[in-house]
Parts: structure tokens; C-alpha cells; sequence
């Protein structure tokens, strides 16, 4: 919807800070004991909404769409 390219959401991902902070940990439904990390941030005056999971060797980005909440 907003024509985000990957390096643009790599940008958005690697920049969040600990403003853009919401959520967590809160428990993974689909994978029980695995946790994730809720972002928003806004971008081109859009309010974003993102899924992180912190893995032992890595962060993974599970989602990232618009806020309706």
C-alpha cells in the first residue's frame, strides 16, 4: 500500500528506537514459547505497526503493516 522496497523497510526495522517501543514480550500464538516485540513508528505519515522476534543468534521481523488499532 505504501510501495515500501526492502531496503526502505530495512531502514524502518533498523531504526526503530526505544520511543517507537509498545509491546512485550508478549507469547508468540502460533508458536507457543517464543516471544515477540512490538514497534510503532510512524512513516510518511502513516502509523506502522511491527512484529519483532529476538532469536538467540538474530532479530527477526515477523510483520509490518499499518496501525488500525
Amino acid at each position: 500500500m505504501l510501495g515500501l522496497s526492502v531496503v526502505d523497510l530495512e531502514g524502518i526495522v533498523c531504526n526503530l528506537s526505544n520511543d517507537d517501543f509498545h509491546e512485550g514480550p508478549v507469547e508468540d500464538r502460533d508458536r507457543p514459547n517464543e516471544f515477540l516485540y512490538i514497534f510503532k513508528t510512524e512513516y510518511l505519515d502513516e502509523m506502522l505497526y511491527i512484529k519483532i522476534k529476538l532469536q538467540t543468534d538474530e532479530a527477526r521481523c515477523i510483520s509490518i503493516h499499518l496501525d488500525n488499532i
